[in-house]
């Protein structure tokens, strides 16, 4: 299954990795592509993944961190 958001406080590629080794942690979560430029995050996951968990944990990471529709 395909998920795809936008998180628009994303800057720099130590936000890109930071949000990358997080999500990897997540349950379900099989890959993840993020384009800094677009701030378009494509992640590639199982049924099990549960995204308001996922969502909830970005969003703590850092205030500029918003979980979006792409």
């Amino acid at each position: 299954m395909q998920t795809i958001v936008k998180i628009p406080g994303m800057h720099c590629e130590g936000c890109v990795n930071l949000i990358k080794d997080v999500s990897m942690e997540e349950p379900g979560v099989q890959n993840i592509e993020i384009d800094l430029d677009t701030k378009i995050v494509t992640l590639e996951h199982d049924d099990t993944f549960d995204m308001a968990d996922w969502k909830d944990g970005i969003e703590i990471l850092d205030d500029a961190y918003k979980v979006v529709k792409a």
